[in-house]
């Protein structure tokens, strides 16, 4: 394995033949998803622990994804006593999580080069995107990464390891049904192994001080914006978290903290889409005006110049209608 090279990095071919046979099967990796005792109880309607006649199940979502399937049931909405008990203590949670934010390190790496780090998240994008992932859950994964590199030199053999496994690493921290270890071998071409995988996650979580707890760009994003389903609050969000992984894949987050981040791109999606942030929250630390207008330079010179090294897998990513195909649209600044 070349860790210069980008094809190196995408030996996702066995994994597209799994999805693949999981769309025409009714097995996922071996587990049988249809439990003949459970399809019998909901059809008689019949409470399990007594035989009486019970309410019928409310109605339920089914979420198939690469690594298994999983029957969801919708909460009840909060009524308003619960949103206004909510309310109350967001400003205080949104200026906490400003005051813990902070820069990315710089790397430490004698034989990593920029082209070999952003090859990597390329690679990384695609796998936390094929396994349906939690978007969080690729944050964490990337301040992971740029922590243990600030801390731990890695050699050029392990370095595709080293993102694997903080990619595993966040998965288990933040997902509910996290996929099996045995799935992040595979994408890998069974480069690695099981056991190579748990050491590294021993180094990594030793070298990290066993704190896995950070604060993102994403989590201040979700707690400042607006959250409404209507088309327009959605494409505007959808143009900020482009904006922000785009900074952490080219380097920006090494410059500006995440507040100076998410400020400049809910500042860009306004000037965009002519779109005005209605219930914008905001924490007590302001942010220059002069740090905001040299972040959303930065922001928009990257988006619309593309990649020095021409990966593609945020623009592919963020191309998709599920995101409003906000990669393609054309981002400038007016005065």
């Amino acid at each position: 394995m070349d860790p210069s090279n980008a094809m190196s990095y995408r030996p996702l071919g066995r994994l597209a033949e799994l999805k693949a046979h999981n769309e025409n099967s009714k097995r996922f990796f071996g587990r049988d998803i249809t439990n003949n005792l459970e399809k019998q109880r909901l059809k008689k309607n019949v409470s399990i622990y007594e035989k009486l006649p019970v309410a019928k199940p409310e109605a339920r979502v089914r979420s198939r994804s690469l690594y298994g399937s999983k029957e969801l049931t919708p909460n009840n909405t909060p009524n308003t006593q619960s949103r206004d008990a909510i309310l109350d203590y967001k400003q205080d949670v949104i200026d906490f999580m400003a005051q813990m934010q902070r820069t990315e390190p710089q790397d430490a790496q004698k034989h990593i080069t920029e082209k070999m780090r952003q090859i990597l998240i390329d690679w990384m994008v695609d796998v936390h995107d094929s396994f349906e992932l939690k978007e969080q859950t690729l944050h964490l994964a990337l301040h992971y990464l740029a922590d243990y590199s600030a801390l731990h030199e890695i050699t050029k053999e392990d370095y595709q390891l080293a993102g694997i496994t903080c990619l595993w690493i966040a998965s288990k921290y933040e997902e509910i049904y996290p996929p099996r270890t045995r799935n992040y071998i595979e994408v890998t071409a069974d480069t690695y192994s099981v056991k190579d995988l748990k050491n590294m996650e021993g180094s990594i979580i030793e070298t990290l001080g066993f704190d896995l707890n950070r604060t993102t760009a994403l989590q201040l994003l979700e707690a400042m914006a607006e959250h409404s389903e209507a088309t327009e609050t959605q494409k505007a969000l959808s143009l900020c978290k482009y904006a922000i992984e785009t900074a952490l894949f080219e380097g920006l987050a090494k410059k500006h903290a995440p507040l100076t981040l998410v400020a400049a791109a809910m500042a860009l999606s306004e000037n965009a889409l002519k779109f005005k942030w209605e219930s914008r929250l905001a924490p007590s630390e302001r942010v220059g005006k002069q740090e905001l207008a040299e972040c959303m330079k930065e922001l928009c010179v990257a988006m619309q110049a593309g990649n020095k090294f021409e990966l593609s897998a945020l623009k592919r990513k963020y191309a998709k209608s599920k995101h409003h195909q906000v990669a393609k649209m054309r981002i400038g600044l007016s005065d």
